[in-house]
């Protein structure tokens, strides 16, 4: 049996890109055929930019981008089903909280709909759960906690996939604090700020003794602040409380809690004269020593541990969003794009009245920062690369990395139209909860990088800056990929301002001889690897960052 031609090769290839439109995700088990067709078709790239390029088209005209999806980004499928009770495909019982149903009555592995449903509209409540969109917002259920319950008890329910296969999640409503309400709650009914942390402090589950030893005053004060509180609000219990509060939540229409969560609106617009509108973030001390930050495809947002060790060692940090992010307008890409953003981020400093600062970047914004040293660098007092990735120049380089970084630098590089259609494929996997299929594929080989990934707080701020990001499309993550995946060496010569490197000792993505050998062509200094870290060593280690860029401001 003879071998396929090289047609018939390009066009199973190109089929299998299409078939990707119907489901996003498998983009992820695609990456490795298109990189390996790339090296055995001649003029691979030529034949199929084209091709991924009307899918991309197709993609987005499918998928547009919806804000609202950005709170669903997941970095792991869930596997601990953490919740009320969970019910398998054929609504076995996977867990139960027996601080809730506590009759013994649920057993793992037992059908429980018999009794837990309304006889009545068991058969409806089934088929509604049936049909029930793969991780929608979810419905409401009353259930009944024990066999023999007269009245029956509130759920919200999501159908999601586990490693227990078809889920469905329960979980039992209960009073919660909700920031916007409480500001609201204070306003109407014109309570002091310790009265309403004290009505915070009992609706999340607290009681008055522990309200007591948190502020450091005796139980007999925070009994008369409660006592003041009751009075004013013409109630006489802390039961009366809650439910005051409680229906004042449910009778005030307030915006949605994902949105909140989620969605991040930047307060600082600079408006060029020259190129057009930047936005900037600031983190850290308002009135600290300057670090501009050049920030990579995640965006320009920091946790809040990264934003209080900045504080705590008196920096300012300025991050302007990148071009083609959120409201920053672009012009050009890929080298182009940097080489431009440079001058820009220095009428941004004028606009600061900051002549000088110290620059800093991690992993893909490395580019940018050294257009920046190289087009600008009287701006800045050094360069600092933490975790900072740096090019790859000759098809050797690929060899000392992981294959799923390797496979994705080259085809953005060989086939432009493959940063496209990866992006939007990304992007589109969201709303089916397949997300998490990129970032496990992308760093399979590099756990400590999923572990940071995967933290809540860095998970949390990569929901806020997705729908900034992406405001006005996605074309600066692919911006990102195009100039992160070129030969942008030329970038990094003729600096003269000090270069520094540091990386994590575990980080895979930038081999420890590949670094040197870098610092050595450009004229850097040595690497400094900090052991116990990865990729994400900003995340890991922020003081010892923060520390080294303040030692590294008061030197220059």
């Amino acid at each position: 049996m003879s071998a396929p031609s090289t047609e018939q090769d390009l066009q199973e290839i190109v089929a299998k890109a299409y078939a990707a439109i119907a489901k996003p995700d498998q983009m992820v088990e695609l990456i490795a055929e298109l990189a390996k067709a790339e090296e055995r078709i001649d003029d691979f790239s030529e034949k199929a930019d084209a091709h991924l390029a009307n899918a991309a088209n197709i993609l987005e005209t499918l998928y547009p981008t919806i804000g609202d999806d950005y709170g669903k980004i997941s970095t792991q499928r869930r596997t601990k089903i953490d919740c009320d009770l969970a019910l398998d495909g054929k609504f076995a019982v996977i867990s139960y909280n027996p601080d809730i149903f506590e009759t013994g009555d649920l057993q793992k592995g037992g059908i429980a709909v018999d009794w837990l449903l309304d006889p009545s509209t068991t058969n409806r409540t089934l088929k509604q759960m049936r049909e029930m969109p793969l991780d929608s917002a979810g419905v409401f259920l009353q259930l009944f906690v024990t066999p023999t319950s007269d009245t029956g008890r509130w759920f919200s329910v999501i159908r999601t996939v586990t490693s227990q296969g078809e889920t469905f999640v329960f979980d039992a409503v209960r009073l919660r604090w909700h920031e916007n309400a409480g500001q609201t709650f204070q306003t109407a009914l014109k309570l002091t700020d310790t009265e309403i942390e004290l009505t915070k402090h009992l609706v999340t589950g607290g009681k008055v003794r522990s309200f007591a030893e948190l502020r450091g005053r005796s139980i007999g004060t925070a009994r008369n602040q409660l006592k003041a509180l009751q009075r004013k609000l013409a109630i006489s219990s802390k039961e009366d409380l809650l439910l005051l509060y409680a229906g004042f939540v449910h009778s005030v229409e307030m915006p949605k809690d994902h949105t909140a969560a989620h969605f991040h609106q930047c307060a600082n617009i600079f408006d060029d004269p020259v190129s057009g509108e930047i936005a900037w973030e600031e983190h850290g001390d308002p009135g600290g020593v300057p670090v501009v930050y050049f920030h990579p495809l995640e965006g320009a947002l920091m946790t809040h541990r990264i934003s209080e060790c900045a504080r705590q060692h008196g920096l300012r940090i300025i991050a302007p969003w990148r071009p083609y992010y959120g409201d920053t307008l672009g012009n050009g890409w890929s080298i182009e794009s940097a080489i431009k953003f440079a001058p820009r981020v220095s009428r941004l400093l004028d606009h600061l009245g900051i002549d000088k600062a110290v620059g800093l970047t991690t992993q893909a914004g490395t580019q940018f920062l050294m257009a920046m040293a190289q087009n600008e660098g009287h701006r800045l007092k050094e360069a600092v690369c933490v975790a900072g990735y740096m090019p790859f120049v000759a098809r050797e380089d690929f060899a000392t990395i992981p294959k799923a970084h390797e496979y994705q630098m080259r085809l953005a590089r060989m086939v432009p139209a493959f940063a496209r259609i990866y992006q939007k494929a990304m992007l589109a996997s969201i709303r089916d909860g397949e997300f998490y299929r990129f970032v496990e594929n992308f760093y399979r080989d590099c756990p400590r990088e999923l572990a940071v990934l995967r933290d809540p707080e860095v998970l949390s701020t990569i929901r806020r800056s997705a729908a900034y990001i992406f405001l006005n499309g996605y074309d600066g993550t692919i911006d990102t990929m195009l100039s992160w995946a070129a030969d942008w060496s030329s970038l990094c010569k003729g600096i003269t301002i000090p270069v520094r490197l540091i990386a994590g000792d575990e980080d895979r993505a930038m081999p420890h001889e590949f670094l040197r050998r870098a610092a050595r062509t450009y004229g850097f200094d040595d690497p400094v690897f900090v052991p116990a870290t990865g990729g994400f060593l900003i995340n890991e280690q922020p003081d010892y960052v923060m520390q080294y860029l303040k030692e590294r401001f008061n030197a220059s």
